[in-house]
């Protein structure tokens, strides 16, 4: 913990010139305006995905099912061992994703985070996801980047918001949700549609949010018409 707090300037340093350098406009005072360009969000993605997974992890796609996901498991966690050990990743991952695009170049990597994170909460043995702080931050993480991308229906959006208030088992379901809804949604471009029809996401937001209605009724209304 405390040589991640010796780094936090140095990371958040090289964070800002990133950024800089990725942007389309820039003000004097070296302030920065505008958004990442798409050519600089692609080359990060391009980047995180050469140096983070060389040898390919799920260069097919998606898992197949959940039962599939056993036979990836050691890829599946290297990569996660990966951000755990690498901090800023996970800000990288966060600020190319929403450029149209970009996440889905380092799709192989967001399934291994996605894959690793839905086995690690279905075998958890805890009460709470907050018991399992390191956990719960990163399946926040993963959560909002597909958020920002535009990968979760409308409805869906707050979910990050959510996990902190749930059960391991109400986590795990969630994720196996949005994994069946990514697939199904696909585009050729890799990226899924924000809307379409219903594949059972809703049902799992809409049964989640009703078993935790004391904590979560304050966001109901961010949910819409379920």
């Amino acid at each position: 913990m405390e040589q991640r707090r010796m780094f936090q300037p140095v990371t958040q340093g090289a964070m800002d010139l990133l950024y800089a350098c990725c942007t389309d406009q820039l003000r004097s005072q070296q302030k920065v305006v505008g958004k990442i360009s798409s050519p600089g969000a692609h080359s990060i993605a391009t980047v995180l995905v050469d140096v983070i997974a060389p040898v390919g992890v799920h260069t097919g796609g998606w898992p197949a099912d959940e039962e599939s996901l056993k036979w990836t498991i050691e890829k599946d966690l290297m990569v996660k061992r990966c951000f755990q050990e690498h901090c800023v990743l996970w800000q990288l991952l966060l600020l190319i994703a929403p450029v149209p695009g970009a996440l889905a170049v380092c799709k192989s990597v967001l399934a291994s985070l996605l894959a690793s994170h839905i086995s690690f909460w279905k075998y958890c043995r805890q009460q709470k996801t907050t018991h399992a702080a390191d956990e719960l931050q990163a399946t926040v993480n993963i959560v909002q980047a597909m958020a920002h991308a535009g990968w979760l229906p409308s409805q869906a959006v707050t979910l990050p918001h959510w996990l902190e208030f749930l059960t391991p088992d109400e986590c795990c379901r969630l994720l196996l949700a949005i994994l069946r809804h990514v697939k199904s949604h696909e585009q050729a471009g890799g990226s899924p549609e924000k809307e379409g029809s219903d594949d059972g996401i809703l049902n799992t937001v809409r049964n989640v949010l009703q078993a935790n209605i004391s904590k979560l009724g304050h966001l109901y209304p961010t949910v819409g018409k379920l």
